[in-house]
């Protein structure tokens, strides 16, 4: 009787041991299914902002290449013109040395009559100052008017020289 009472109390005791494993296991997976449901929504949120920045910087991103693209254009432009005015610089000093063997080949003179072809046209600082340090006057017209103005102060007797561009040749 003894061994029944034994057994019947272990069996009880077994049974209460199973009922609270089972409870503790019920509450862990409870615990465990809140952690997880936590974690989850804080990596969504986590996700959702991430997602946010990288469309942010994919916008940054275009803008940037659309500025990059307009300033390559803009820097493209001005070195053409730079490389066109520097074109123009070296025809115009061509030009001011051409001019200048003229010059002096005429030191007499008392007068350069400048014909500039149809238009009148600035005279470059540098051919100035030279014909000014030849001791001669510089008259600058269009090449129509040169040409009569040096024929008659050369019937007048008057040392004159002229250069003229003719018609039609732009003197840029």
């Amino acid at each position: 009787m003894i061994f029944y009472f034994l057994c019947d109390h272990l069996d009880g005791a077994l049974k209460e041991c199973m009922r609270q494993i089972r409870n503790l296991k019920e509450d862990h997976e409870k615990e465990l299914r809140e952690v997880i449901s936590s974690k989850t929504r804080q990596w969504e949120i986590i996700k959702q902002e991430l997602e946010a920045k990288m469309i942010s910087l994919d916008q940054e991103l275009l803008r940037s290449a659309a500025e990059n693209t307009a300033l390559s254009r803009s820097l493209q432009e001005r070195s053409n013109m730079l490389i066109k005015l520097n074109d123009e610089k070296l025809k115009a000093e061509a030009r001011i040395e051409i001019l200048k063997g003229d010059i002096e080949s005429c030191e007499n003179a008392e007068i350069l009559i400048l014909g500039r072809g149809r238009q009148i046209e600035p005279v470059h600082p540098d051919l100035r100052r030279f014909v000014c340090y030849t001791c001669m006057k510089l008259e600058v017209l269009d090449t129509r008017n040169a040409v009569s103005t040096y024929n008659i102060l050369n019937e007048e007797g008057r040392i004159v020289a002229a250069a003229l561009i003719p018609y039609g040749v732009t003197s840029s």
